[in-house]
């Protein structure tokens, strides 16, 4: 419908600020009678998961293209504490790299499976092709390459979530780990990372 479209092109085209606003315009046009009840039910959870997809980055990922994604413990804190935490890190690049579900706790604690064999596991479908890393105590650099459709943003979302809750639950801690969204630059021909 018009109104569909309507919010694609806003969602790719304006600012945060008013693209709340253009959503508000439209789903106040809609009458409140019962009828349009479903409609506007329907159109909100619509705009949120467009406006969820889309506005998180400034620019979109492109599938196909290489990206250097960074970030760093909140407050510059440590996030690396042990080589057991670099391991764990590197076990759910691995693991996270799957468009499937995974619980990497049930196959270290269950299946009492080791490092090497983890790294092993047969996965789904790879979201990111995973080109070089580096793990510094209080940062991380990935070289990645987008192989699906929001796969960058699947993978450093599985990735982020099963690292922190690991990091909080082992340390004894809560809140957030990381200093908010990855940070992500991409790669052109002139850069000197290939």
């Amino acid at each position: 419908p018009l109104c569909k479209l309507l919010i694609i092109l806003s969602i790719k085209t304006a600012r945060r600020r008013q693209i709340v606003i253009a959503f508000h315009l439209i789903l106040n046009d809609l009458p409140r009678q019962p009828y349009y009840a479903h409609a506007r039910t329907v159109l909100a959870l619509e705009i949120k998961l467009l406006y969820n997809i889309n506005m998180l980055r400034k620019d979109p990922f492109i599938t196909g293209e290489y990206y250097h994604i960074y970030n760093r413990g909140i407050d510059k804190r440590v996030i690396f504490k042990s080589k057991f935490d670099f391991e764990r890190f590197l076990m759910l690049l691995y693991i996270a790299n799957s468009s499937g579900s995974f619980r990497l706790d049930q196959l270290i604690n269950y299946q009492h499976k080791t490092f090497s064999e983890i790294l092993s596991v047969d996965r789904e479908e790879k979201l990111v092709s995973i080109g070089a890393w580096c793990l510094m105590t209080n940062h991380f650099h990935l070289l990645v390459r987008q192989e699906v459709e929001g796969g960058i943003t699947k993978f450093m979302k599985k990735l982020g979530t099963g690292y922190s809750m690991y990091f909080n639950i082992k340390h004894e801690r809560k809140g957030a780990l990381f200093g908010g969204l990855f940070k992500s630059k991409l790669i052109g021909v002139d850069d000197n990372y290939l």
